[in-house]
């Protein structure tokens, strides 16, 4: 194993765990989830619990993507299509700060 095949996997290995437990959070906790990202405590009924879910099952998707290209190096298209998800999901937040 190369030095730089143990580089990508442990980076594999990071976003996969980073990535499940970001989804696991917004899945078990949704509540809990948005206060800790607007930073004050969410009161009363999240009309939006729906899409929290969605979006932490499409974390915990990239997750198992990357952590299957970690556990198999050769299939790099996993790896691919896990970082579809959270570089879209960047990029329009990218766009949504400058104002587009």
């Amino acid at each position: 194993m190369t030095k730089l095949t143990i580089i990508r996997t442990l980076i594999a290995i990071g976003l996969g765990i980073f990535y499940t437990v970001g989804g696991a959070y917004m899945l078990l906790d949704s509540d809990g989830w948005l206060s800790f990202m607007v930073g004050r405590r969410i009161e009363g009924p999240l009309p939006f619990a729906h899409f929290i879910h969605d979006t932490g099952l499409a974390f915990i998707a990239s997750a198992f993507g990357f952590l299957f290209f970690a556990a198999r190096s050769n299939y790099w298209p996993a790896a691919a299509v896990a970082a579809t998800f959270p570089a879209l999901h960047a990029a329009m937040h990218a766009m949504a700060m400058i104002g587009g």
